[in-house]
């Protein structure tokens, strides 16, 4: 895999800025901004499969019927987490876009605080999803996005990347859980439906 040009090219003037006179907190943020890029990507694409998937009608009775099929674990569930998706991922998307937007402006010092209203949507999201692993993801996902803000607000070099890292695993996979559910949501929107 080879590294784009601009990209380097920002590795190499971060880790040149990252001296003792800037606390050694400009590598960090240029990998948790090189972070930031790839999570919004991720949600964007996941956005429009989703919206992919309502344009064609998901809520069809070729949906139904999978919910009927015996053996399988395809049903209410994936359908009410796509429900969730429906109503309740855009506070997940603004919550996201609004730490990984501010995170890079970070600096030893500042307020780490996201804007209350966004983050109370995002708990109360994460509260009323109806699929407890998500659920738990997303909170987790909350938490440690808190603690990565507060340690490189405090300084705390090791600290952010620790709790950066953990962060990105849970919003790894609550996004993989979600597109899970929107693909196969889509599979079976153009199935066809079985023959009474």
């Amino acid at each position: 895999m080879t590294v784009p040009g601009p990209l380097f090219a920002a590795s190499l003037f971060a880790a040149l800025l990252d001296t003792d006179d800037t606390g050694g907190v400009v590598a960090p943020l240029a990998i948790i901004a090189a972070c930031a890029v790839v999570i919004v990507v991720a949600v964007l694409v996941r956005r429009r499969r989703s919206r992919r998937a309502g344009e064609t009608g998901t809520g069809s009775p070729a949906g139904d019927a999978a919910s009927d099929r015996s053996g399988d674990d395809w049903g209410a569930g994936h359908d009410d987490l796509l429900a969730w998706q429906s109503s309740q991922g855009h506070h997940v998307d603004r919550w996201l876009d609004a730490h990984e937007r501010t995170l890079p402006e970070l600096v030893p010092g500042a307020d780490p605080a996201i804007d209350a209203e966004l983050d109370r949507a995002m708990a109360d999201a994460a509260g009323v999803c109806p699929n407890p692993e998500v659920s738990a993801m997303l909170t987790g996902m909350r938490d440690t996005a808190h603690a990565t803000r507060v340690a490189i607000t405090g300084g705390d070099r090791e600290g952010a990347t620790e709790a950066h890292s953990a962060y990105a695993r849970h919003r790894s996979g609550a996004i993989a859980r979600m597109n899970e559910t929107a693909g196969r949501a889509d599979a079976d929107a153009t199935a066809t439906p079985p023959t009474p």
